[in-house]
């Protein structure tokens, strides 16, 4: 594919090597963890829809079957916004994928400004199906109907506070509605997402956990990554975090992503 410049550049197919059948969903994954390490940003990745859609509506069968609220043992690794950032979604993955019966559960807002917006959304989808019982999937703010038709698609966890409709203003939440939601539904945190923060968690009030789990959001923070991992056993919980370093964060208005990364192309 010649660029404006005249020069070739590699195209990316992320159905490579798909076939039509069951076994597609772990070529799937793997190419699509393979295009997120490479990160690979001069051409929007291509996809197939006779071999993508299949996966897609697998996965959607399998959430329609779910309840809304779910109750989960441990152990459990829970993982906040991702917002596409599709390196802090493997890096978390591989630091908390500990043993055979971990199981993960993702408080949504998978997609979003991030460099891989769509191939994190999708290889999560991906995941529910190749392990059903091991990934869970909540609905976030950015998994809403309208980005959905952009998209093509003990511990009280959500992905945001409380929704209350306003036209004026934003609705705000306090200290005391968190402890009065946690006394009536006999529960003893809320652990949410939806806030960044600067050390990819944030233990404030005292029976609210925040989760962020997108590292150096949109190269403007210096931001780290978070997961939590929750021992039904011991009944202890383990925060596992990353960073990266750097001098001073980016700005945005020097250093824009490139054009490209958050396409999705079809044939």
């Amino acid at each position: 594919m010649p660029t404006d410049e005249g020069i070739a550049t590699k195209t990316i197919k992320i159905t490579d090597k798909m076939t039509g059948k069951h076994s597609d969903v772990d070529v799937f994954i793997r190419n699509i963890w393979t295009y997120i390490l490479d990160i690979c940003d001069e051409i929007p990745p291509i996809y197939e829809p006779q071999l993508l859609l299949p996966i897609l509506k697998k996965a959607e069968r399998i959430l329609e079957k779910e309840e809304t609220v779910l109750n989960l043992e441990g152990p459990l690794t829970i993982i906040g916004d991702v917002q596409g950032h599709g390196d802090s979604l493997l890096t978390l993955l591989s630091l908390t994928s500990q043993s055979s019966n971990q199981r993960f559960l993702f408080l949504g807002n998978y997609s979003g400004n991030g460099f891989a917006s769509h191939e994190s959304f999708f290889l999560l989808l991906a995941l529910k199906v190749r392990f059903p019982q091991k990934i869970f999937l909540l609905r976030g703010n950015m998994e809403d109907s309208e980005n959905a038709k952009e998209l093509i698609w003990g511990c009280f966890c959500v992905e945001t506070d409380k929704s209350v409709p306003s036209k004026d203003n934003v609705p705000l939440f306090t200290e005391e509605d968190v402890e009065t939601f946690c006394k009536r539904n006999c529960i003893d945190m809320i652990i949410r997402s939806r806030q960044l923060a600067n050390e990819g968690v944030l233990n404030v009030p005292s029976h609210m956990i925040t989760i962020w789990s997108a590292v150096s959001f949109l190269d403007n923070f210096n931001n780290m990554a978070a997961a939590l991992v929750l021992d039904s056993s011991s009944k202890k919980a383990t925060i596992v975090s990353y960073g990266l370093y750097e001098p001073e964060p980016k700005s945005l208005d020097d250093t824009k992503p490139p054009g490209g990364r958050s396409t999705l192309a079809a044939v």
